[in-house]
């Protein structure tokens, strides 16, 4: 997805594949939560878009709000690496590539 399509705490596909031929999915739903939220832009080598997992959002929130006994999973995607989240319809249309 471009940077600028994405919406904060909507929830978006983590497509990645279990083979090199990119033909077996792994598909994780993750929330976007921001970009550049833990490193100040100032010090930052690079932009970096923060998802996490949609479970431990329902749950508990953003990251930032939960203890450190909770669990969750938190990725942070350079802009190249945005190529693998994808909205529903993105994700429908990858899925059909693959298997056509």
């Amino acid at each position: 997805m471009k940077p600028s399509e994405l919406t904060k705490e909507q929830h978006y596909f983590f497509l990645t594949f279990y083979d090199k031929n990119s033909k077996v999915p792994n598909i994780k739903t993750v929330i976007y939560i921001g970009k550049n939220i833990l490193t100040e832009k100032k010090f930052a080598k690079r932009d970096e878009w923060y998802f996490q997992d949609a479970e431990s959002f329902l749950e508990y929130g953003t990251f930032s709000h939960m203890t450190k006994g909770e669990e969750r999973e938190v990725f942070a995607l350079e802009k190249k690496d945005l190529s693998s989240i994808y909205d529903l319809d993105g994700l429908i249309g990858r899925l059909k590539k693959i298997h056509s």
